[in-house]
């Protein structure tokens, strides 16, 4: 039984029955030149969907235990009461064994660059990184188990403008003695292109890239000034910068070279297999900006996701067969109508999070069942 809640979350399995609705199967065995209604001619792959056009009602199912590593997008609209349903399908379907979309790819051929640092080929930009499920930080100084280093505070204002009245209050540079150190000397005092992260208010920090970096003085040029004034005593760090990669569980990605560089966590080697001959680490980069991009489309549902309304009403309106319509322990004003032949349950009190009841629904209006049938409980009518 699936569950709609009112300004909450919908999770749906079930496809509403249709005269002109199809059911289209998705598996890693299928082929794009099947008809993909079928299991037996089922389609390959994601991109296959993406450019194929689907109707209310219709049902994309992709199979369980199976994984795809591409972009889904959404290209057509359902209808209310008849959404496109995107879900699974076979015989051994659980929750350890659901289909798998993801925006990830898995890294492999690793070889030695330099010690506990090894580096991969991969030819789109990595915008985030993983290590059997766990996120990794990009390489960063100070380091993240010393975000307190106190080597890497602002110390200006300009020694050429001490009142700080023009070229400190532009905020297009930052001045930092601290630099001139072993870290200036690691990256040979060129940090021209790392990322920077500067404290500039309280609760406030602002990214920007480093244009340019004087060793005697130790200023920092930012490539577009930030918006607030940084102050004299504020934290900032650096990342993404090769030379940055000083410590274990930390990664750097060139653009110009394709190349990713990574010290895993525990010091190992990412080309390392197990007794039964299986990967130790399963290394992820995040290359695609989405995994499902349904924006703007309406009325789209995608198992095991969240949907949030606005009304009991519409909540009914987009119900499945046997879909439970969840809502919060306050009142609201209005009428429902059950005027479909679909069967559904309609509990009310819950708290904010949905998981336990609190009291009951107050619903200041009438109830009418036309068609179907409606199982109720914590309302109170008024």
């Amino acid at each position: 039984m699936n569950k709609l809640l009112v300004m909450c979350m919908v999770v749906s399995c079930l496809l509403a029955g249709s005269g002109f609705a199809v059911d289209y199967y998705v598996a890693n065995q299928g082929n794009d030149n099947n008809d993909g209604i079928s299991y037996s001619t089922a389609w390959r792959t994601i991109d296959k969907i993406n450019i194929s056009s689907f109707q209310p009602g219709d049902s994309i199912q992709f199979r369980c235990g199976d994984e795809w590593r591409e972009q889904l997008n959404v290209s057509n609209s359902g209808v209310s009461g008849s959404p496109i349903t995107f879900t699974s399908f076979g015989t051994d379907c659980n929750l350890a064994n659901r289909p798998v979309l993801s925006a990830y790819e898995v890294i492999t051929g690793w070889s030695q660059y330099s010690q506990n640092i090894y580096m991969a080929s991969v030819t789109s930009d990595v915008k985030q990184l993983f290590i059997n499920g766990l996120y990794v930080k990009l390489a960063q100084h100070p380091d993240y188990q010393h975000p307190h280093d106190s080597r890497f505070r602002i110390v200006g204002p300009d020694p050429a403008d001490p009142q700080g009245k023009v070229n400190y209050q532009s905020a297009a540079y930052i001045f930092n003695t601290g630099l001139a150190g072993s870290l200036a000397s690691m990256c040979q005092n060129n940090f021209s292109s790392a990322g920077i992260h500067i404290k500039t208010q309280n609760y406030l920090i602002e990214g920007r890239e480093v244009s340019g970096f004087n060793p005697i003085s130790g200023r920092l040029s930012l490539s577009i000034p930030t918006l607030n004034t940084p102050k004299q005593n504020f934290g900032y760090y650096l990342d993404n910068k090769l030379c940055l990669l000083d410590s274990a569980g930390e990664w750097y990605y060139n653009p110009a070279e394709q190349k990713l560089y990574l010290w895993l966590p525990d010091n190992g080697d990412p080309n390392a297999l197990d007794e039964y001959n299986e990967p130790v680490y399963r290394i992820e980069a995040s290359i695609r900006d989405y995994g499902v991009r349904t924006v703007p489309k309406s009325y789209i549902r995608i198992a095991g996701t969240s949907q949030y309304f606005v009304s009991l009403q519409e909540a009914y309106d987009s119900a499945l067969h046997l879909d439970s319509i969840r809502s919060q322990s306050e009142v609201l004003a209005g009428n429902i109508i059950f005027d479909r032949p679909v069967s559904v349950t309609r509990k009310g009190g819950y708290d904010c999070g949905y998981t336990g009841k609190i009291g009951d629904m107050v619903l200041q209006g009438n109830i009418a069942v036309n068609d179907g049938t409606v199982t109720i409980g914590g309302f109170v009518l008024q």
